[in-house]
């Protein structure tokens, strides 16, 4: 999960999204990268059902959702948080958790009703991102400082 990206194929982005058929399901895939070394922080798979009959119970596909919930059990145990809205008030049943694996790594799991989200994030290089991000901001703003006083040395 730590290996660096050519930096040539990521010059200018720091997220890549592509679609692909995954446990039978499309899914849209998000790789997030630093924005300076380029290295993977996050990935993030959603699958989205669209139905031509309306909300579907108001549920993403609870069979599916087991199935990934019940695979991650079984690699990574029990979830350390578990968040459902289900009472009969809400209209959108809303189940969430989260597993810790490693030593700063998480997966996360979100249903509502049309959609299934998983987010594998490596918590060491989002701090690195963080980093990466504020240095950027600051050397913009030193840049911008440099531009408005040269603009007013013109007139």
């Amino acid at each position: 999960m730590n290996q660096e990206v050519n930096p040539k194929f990521l010059e200018d982005v720091d997220r890549v999204s592509y679609g692909i058929n995954l446990l039978k399901k499309w899914a849209g895939v998000t790789l997030l990268f630093t924005p300076t070394s380029k290295r993977l922080s996050s990935i993030i798979i959603q699958w989205t059902e669209y139905t031509t009959d309306g909300l579907k119970d108001r549920q993403f596909d609870p069979d599916f959702t087991a199935d990934v919930t019940h695979s991650l059990e079984k690699k990574y145990g029990d979830a350390i948080e578990i968040t459902k809205q289900d009472n009969e008030n809400i209209l959108f049943k809303t189940y969430s958790c989260y597993w810790k694996i490693g030593g700063t790594d998480t997966i996360s799991m979100t249903t509502d009703y049309k959609s299934l989200r998983l987010v594998y994030n490596n918590r060491t290089i989002t701090e690195l991102a963080k980093k990466e991000a504020a240095i950027i901001e600051k050397q913009a703003a030193v840049k911008e400082k440099i531009r408005e006083a040269e603009d007013k040395e013109k007139f």
